[in-house]
């Protein structure tokens, strides 16, 4: 953890990693990765922390809007199991935060307080079969029909989407506007009549499910427009609005996966030796491990500093773009350095390096993958 962060935070890394020694020793961790079920029980116990507050208004019940904090919280859970930072993300990120930011003063009142106890997962549905990247390019029809919208179509490569309390899906609302407009954002209760899953089976992040989401004429009331009436085809702006916390929230993902890989490939080559010298006298694993550190922090003070900007309410779209993209790509290097240090080790289904290793696959594909994100940055540098 860096020393530019204050003291109040050093404290929260301890409190975290106190719990992950006292509840996620690696024996339970694959448990839950060889059931695929994700950990919800742990998260229930994390409520005693105090820390699913960091993206919720006091007034709310929360702490206060603290993103370096949350980032902390998801960084730390990552460096361990990153399937459960994502259910954190779930409650403090795609539930806590775009209702605070998004949601009217009733939304608020009504979900904002159990979010900030981590008595409620929110999903956030965007992507669609036929959208890939472009999410503009949604389909998944909501329709009015008296004092209801009727919603249907599909969504698809959801995270928790089966086991969310409620989802914020994107719809299109006017059929016949431009790409870019007639999109609204819809709170739709789990349980609803016509609303299914199936679940997708996939590489990493065993231990939080991602699915295929089917709107089977999904009746909701009118006030469930995300943001209320007034929002009614104005998604996009909202989307818009979203953007650089949902890249800061990856990022966090990404630099806590690259500790770990650090702490477990530095672990391993103090303990061993090849050809019977010591791998930490062995220049060409020391210099992987020397570029792997420099990488992470370099990736860390990009994350912690968009973060800062935006709590002080300043523009940080280049900056968070910046932090998903080298945070992601950072855990894709260091992962693939720490299997290559672990050698026969690091290929076992058995080590922790393994699962990292394919949990920092996806972390350059969802939230935006590496080459969009390119794109974005370079659109920054034109201006």
């Amino acid at each position: 953890m860096n020393d530019f962060l204050k003291p109040q935070k050093h404290a929260l890394v301890e409190k975290i990693r106190q719990f992950l020694k006292e509840n996620c020793p690696p024996e339970t961790i694959r448990a839950f990765e060889a059931s695929e079920l994700p950990p919800l029980d742990i998260r229930d116990k994390m409520k005693n922390l105090g820390i699913f507050g960091y993206t919720i208004p006091e007034a709310y019940g929360g702490a206060g809007v603290q993103l370096s904090s949350a980032a902390v919280v998801v960084e730390e859970l990552s460096r361990v199991w990153p399937a459960l930072a994502w259910i954190y993300i779930g409650s403090v990120f795609y539930g806590g935060s775009n209702i605070a930011n998004l949601g009217t003063t009733e939304q608020k009142e009504k979900f904002l307080p159990l979010l900030a106890r981590g008595d409620l997962m929110m999903a956030y549905a965007l992507t669609e079969p036929e959208a890939g990247s472009d999410t503009t390019a949604a389909q998944l029809t909501a329709l009015p029909e008296g004092d209801e919208f009727v919603i249907s179509g599909s969504k698809t490569f959801i995270s928790l989407a089966d086991k969310a309390d409620w989802l914020i899906t994107l719809t299109r609302t006017d059929p016949d506007a431009p790409q870019r407009k007639g999109l609204s954002m819809f709170l739709i209760p789990n349980g609803v009549k016509g609303l299914s899953f199936n679940k997708i089976p996939k590489l990493g992040y065993l231990s939080s499910s991602l699915c295929e989401v089917f709107f089977d004429s999904v009746r909701v009331p009118a006030e469930n427009v995300l943001g209320g009436p007034e929002m009614l085809n104005h998604g996009m702006s909202q989307l818009l609005q979203t953007l650089d916390v949902e890249h800061m929230e990856i990022a966090a993902c990404g630099v806590g996966v690259a500790q770990g890989a650090l702490d477990l490939a530095l672990a391993y080559a103090k303990q061993h030796k090849r050809d019977g010298i010591p791998m930490m006298k062995n220049q060409s694993i020391t210099h992987k491990l020397a570029e792997m550190a420099t990488q992470l922090h370099a990736a860390r003070l990009i994350l912690y500093n968009g973060c800062q900007l935006l709590e002080n309410r300043q523009p940080a779209s280049q900056e968070a773009t910046m932090a998903k993209y080298f945070a992601a790509e950072t855990a894709k290097h260091c992962t693939t350095e720490a299997m290559h240090i672990c050698g026969e080790k690091g290929d076992d289904t058995d080590q922790e390096i393994q699962r990292l290793f394919r949990d920092s696959l996806v972390l350059s594909i969802g939230g935006g993958t590496s080459q969009i994100l390119k794109n974005m940055i370079a659109a920054h540098l034109r201006h």
